[in-house]
């Protein structure tokens, strides 16, 4: 799926890149659950956290799909991965999780990862690896919020949610950003990112 938003980048505005990712991920799930689950897909007890999860991994797709735009693919992804880290410091202080010594240690290294791939004062050290290590905390939000829904609301609702959130917020940007596909090729590529999202 990065990659091939990567490749989309050469020709496409982002905005309508991420579009892609979720309108077709959202009419996957509408085709797939709609008929078996209803109404029941789409019944939520909470709607504010489904839209502000839905909202946080919008900003995080937006972010890495920048990202690559700029940066190579591995190099933004491995700064990207600073997301476990987040995730674990965030699940201290909003979850009141327990983490032991050992994931500690494993944080620790996992950080110190992050700095030798950025690497302080090299060629990757510019303004686009903000863009990636803003996605992994965008990233991170949206996974403390999966974690606290996990118990509380159908994994498919909160799936359905996504799609919609994303495809929603994205489409007012439509008008400023859509460029037909140039050929058939890419226009497949634009469905399989949504089908893999």
């Amino acid at each position: 799926n990065d990659v091939l938003s990567k490749y989309l980048t050469r020709f496409y505005p982002i905005t309508l890149i991420v579009w892609a990712r979720y309108a077709f991920h959202l009419l996957l799930i509408i085709i797939v659950l709609g008929p078996r689950l209803g109404m029941r897909l789409v019944r939520t007890a909470r709607p504010v956290a489904q839209v502000a999860r839905g909202l946080m991994l919008t900003m995080a797709s937006i972010l890495i799909v920048s990202a690559f735009k700029y940066m190579p693919v591995a190099e933004a992804s491995a700064i990207a991965f600073l997301g476990p880290v987040v995730v674990t410091v965030m699940s201290v202080l909003f979850l009141k999780e327990k983490v032991s010594i050992a994931r500690w240690v494993a944080v620790l290294c996992g950080f110190l990862g992050v700095l030798i791939i950025i690497r302080p004062g090299s060629d990757i050290f510019t303004w686009a690896m903000l863009l990636p290590l803003a996605n992994a905390v965008a990233f991170a939000s949206y996974q403390i919020m999966t974690r606290w829904l996990a118990g509380l609301e159908s994994p498919y609702t909160s799936v359905f949610y996504l799609g919609l959130i994303g495809t929603l917020l994205l489409s007012t940007a439509l008008p400023y950003c859509w460029v037909m596909p140039q050929n058939g090729v890419h226009a497949t590529i634009f469905v399989v990112i949504g089908m893999l999202n």
